[in-house]
């Protein structure tokens, strides 16, 4: 690894520390606001399409009409980032990773399906761990293992929850859900 991309690797690997530990800090905070999935999603993609193109990787955006909820707009692009950057290294040259968007049971979904092998049945219960991470099927090199628990650390301040699992044929599905009015319901509770 050269030193610049050690330097930027370390650089990612910080602000995702650090956003991690602020969670918990900003629950209740003055960032609520209308947030577009479908939005955070774009802009996660986009960040993303460089990455994408050096594998030849497809992404498909499948959205409903209104993707508007109330939350973090930051947090959630980091969320979306995450999963989808997680998809495209996990996906095999040439692939597509699909990404929905739904809206089931008074929530969001951010659906994300890969096309690669899948995680190995004794690591399913390990992957939200911090610093847990398995090797890329490309490089044979683990990440820095902070994605997953950080998106499950956005889900859980959402009042939302994330959910990754096999597919029945290849590939994995990665599920972050919201509920679409998750802060308006803790702000009633807050005041009670």
């Amino acid at each position: 690894m050269k030193q610049t991309e050690e330097k930027e690797c370390l650089k990612t690997v910080n602000e995702r520390l650090l956003l991690l530990y602020s969670l918990e800090k900003l629950r209740g905070e003055d960032n609520i606001e209308t947030v577009s999935m479908e939005e955070a999603t774009e802009v996660a993609l986009q960040s993303l399409k460089e990455k994408a193109k050096d594998k030849n990787i497809t992404a498909e955006i499948h959205a409903v009409s209104n993707s508007d909820f109330d939350g973090d707009s930051f947090l959630v692009k980091q969320a979306a980032y995450s999963l989808i950057e997680n998809a495209i290294d996990f996906s095999p040259r040439g692939s597509t990773v699909m990404v929905h968007i739904l809206r089931k049971d008074g929530a969001l979904q951010l659906k994300v399906t890969d096309q690669g092998t899948g995680i190995p049945e004794d690591s399913l219960s390990k992957i939200y761990k911090p610093f847990y991470s398995l090797a890329r099927p490309d490089t044979g090199k683990a990440s820095h293992g902070v994605g997953l628990a950080l998106v499950r650390g956005i889900a859980e301040l959402h009042d939302g929850f994330v959910d990754i699992e096999n597919n029945s044929t290849a590939g994995v599905t990665a599920t972050l859900t919201i509920p679409i009015k998750s802060f308006q319901i803790r702000t009633r509770k807050k005041a009670s």
